[in-house]
């Protein structure tokens, strides 16, 4: 809340919330401690429903028709795999949450999706994944390479933008073609 009204002191109001965060410990499933579930769901789930919430509360007091846009990732829909299971619960949250807050939020003017990237070329997907992981995983798109940061960002704008109007409580699938349905 401190944030968002510090952004609302500087700017006066709040068109668009793009809610990109994301990390990733990446455990087993029977190694998964009390402390790695707490980081996957404050950092992925819990951080993006305060900020949703708050932003949302400030676009209806102020009558802004803005615009929220979440991330989540195309594990939500796949299962996790290499230690993902905490991330992929959260993220799977991530999408549950932007549709209960599509229909909350809708009814005033303010439109809720969510981006489910699929393999971005960030240090998230080098730091801690095996190369054979990263090489597997863009063999797998059917466009045979990682998506770059600027489409992600590209994808963002057309959500943001009026282009979209009629988009809201959907998961916008940016994955090369990695998940398909």
């Amino acid at each position: 809340e401190g944030i968002v009204a510090k952004a609302l002191e500087v700017y006066g109001e709040i068109f668009v919330l793009a809610h990109i965060a994301g990390g990733l410990r990446r455990r087993n499933l029977a190694v998964v401690t009390e402390d790695d579930w707490d980081y996957q769901m404050n950092v992925n789930l819990r951080s993006g429903f305060f900020l949703n919430r708050a932003v949302g509360a400030a676009m209806i007091e102020r009558k802004t028709q803005g615009r929220i846009i979440n991330c989540t990732s195309t594990a939500w829909m796949t299962g996790p795999m290499n230690g993902s299971d905490a991330y992929v619960a959260a993220k799977g949250g991530v999408v549950t949450m932007t549709r209960g807050f599509a229909g909350q939020f809708g009814p005033h003017g303010i439109r809720v999706n969510v981006l489910a990237p699929g393999q971005i070329d960030t240090p998230m997907q080098h730091d801690d994944n095996d190369p054979k992981i990263v090489a597997n995983a863009t063999a797998a798109c059917p466009l045979r390479r990682m998506g770059q940061p600027e489409e992600l960002a590209r994808a963002v704008l057309f959500l943001a933008s009026d282009n979209a109007s009629f988009i809201n409580g959907a998961t916008l699938n940016v994955s090369g073609g990695l998940l398909m349905y």
